[in-house]
């Protein structure tokens, strides 16, 4: 006897979480994601423990697979109540008593029956005084035991309660084992309102966006500023640090030539996609994420160097203001120590080959340029011999 606990919910919740950085970014949701990832991973595991294992087995009679189904269960639906009480959402089955029909002294819910059973079963079962429908004021009731079956009913379950009030002593509450599955379920199925509320708050989001008119100008940097304010609002951390290398190369300026051509070229490639990119991404269609825009200052630019792959992302690792500025004084005529630590020397010995190679056919790279400028120069020469090769 085991609940039907439909993972494809919880799957879809954890889908629509990821969608979108609101829920991690946003005011209105930040101070819920630690509630929504531990409720994500901690319902995750109930679910399987409650689909894989039978507790409630009428052969096994075992107290210890009850008090787990009643703590599996627990996690399941005060995870739930307590996110829909964050989110502000109305729980439409919060005073619910169809299942259990238990009244108590009339204040009674299936929730507050539940949470009754729990306190007997083993959260506070040598002392249950908490006052409630089930317990009244200056009551305390204790649970010898519990059972996993029933001696005079098939498929229930068995709870004895003392009590310090002698009317309420040695009573016995026997609950029929599809009550608990049938709790379990339609609490469980409650996940449904709360993809209903993602989606709708992922929803709302994006059409906001949308409706924000990214605007182009004639400007290039001008219209990338544009473009960096809607990236802000969307939380797109990586496109704003993109846009920051791009303006950069929009403003280059060297009194090296060579590098001066190469990287104007560079430009003129850029300025030509931004449009495009921007009434992609203004619609939010996915595509944007492979447009060539993204890729002008990327290393992806195919080349026949045998493991250029290998010496650009190492270069791209390594050569880059995370391990501070270009103070190293690389020096390309000493030896390479093998045994160096430094991640910084092995993106010189890789720029040093890649230079050699190719990038020394297009520009001209000092080994103490600033890793920004060195990095801009490496995606200059690639890009330019990929059109040449091309041409």
């Amino acid at each position: 006897m085991k609940p039907f606990l439909d993972e494809s919910k919880i799957n879809r919740f954890r889908e629509l979480i990821n969608s979108s950085p609101i829920f991690y970014r946003d005011e209105k949701h930040a101070n819920n994601w630690n509630l929504i990832c531990a409720f994500m991973d901690r319902i995750d595991d109930s679910i399987k423990s409650l689909t894989a294992h039978d507790f409630l087995a009428e052969d096994t009679r075992s107290t210890d697979n009850l008090i787990l189904f009643i703590v599996h269960t627990d996690i399941i639906v005060e995870s739930i109540n307590k996110l829909f009480d964050k989110l502000g959402i109305d729980n439409p089955l919060k005073d619910k008593i169809d299942i259990f029909n238990q009244l108590g002294d009339g204040r009674g819910t299936d929730n507050k029956f539940f949470k009754h059973l729990r306190a007997l079963s083993f959260a506070h079962s040598i002392e249950t005084a908490h006052a409630s429908p089930y317990v009244k004021k200056g009551e305390t009731q204790y649970s010898p035991y519990i059972m996993n079956h029933s001696l005079f009913q098939e498929n229930y379950i068995t709870i004895s309660v003392y009590s310090s009030i002698e009317e309420n002593d040695m009573n016995t509450i026997r609950i029929p084992k599809l009550q608990l599955i049938r709790f379990v379920e339609s609490r469980y199925d409650l996940v449904d309102y709360l993809n209903d509320y993602l989606q709708e708050e992922v929803t709302n989001h994006n059409d906001q966006q949308i409706s924000d008119v990214i605007e182009i100008l004639e400007d290039p940097i001008q219209t990338l500023s544009n473009l960096k304010q809607a990236a802000v609002r969307r939380y797109d951390d990586s496109l704003i640090n993109y846009i920051d290398e791009i303006i950069y190369t929009l403003k280059y300026q060297t009194s090296n030539e060579k590098n001066q051509n190469a990287v104007d070229k560079l430009k003129d490639f850029i300025i030509t996609a931004i449009s495009e990119f921007i009434a992609l991404y203004q619609i939010m269609d996915d595509s944007h994420y492979n447009h060539v825009f993204m890729s002008a200052l990327s290393f992806q630019w195919k080349t026949d160097i045998p493991m250029a792959h290998y010496m650009l992302e190492k270069i791209r690792l390594y050569l880059i203001e995370e391990y501070g500025p270009n103070v190293y004084n690389f020096d390309q005529s000493s030896p390479y120590d093998p045994n160096t630590e430094s991640n910084v020397e092995w993106g010189f010995q890789q720029l040093k080959i890649f230079k050699s190679v190719l990038a020394d056919d297009y520009v001209e790279i000092d080994y103490h340029m600033p890793f920004k400028e060195i990095q801009l120069l490496v995606s200059a020469a690639l890009y330019l011999n990929h059109v040449a090769k091309k041409g």
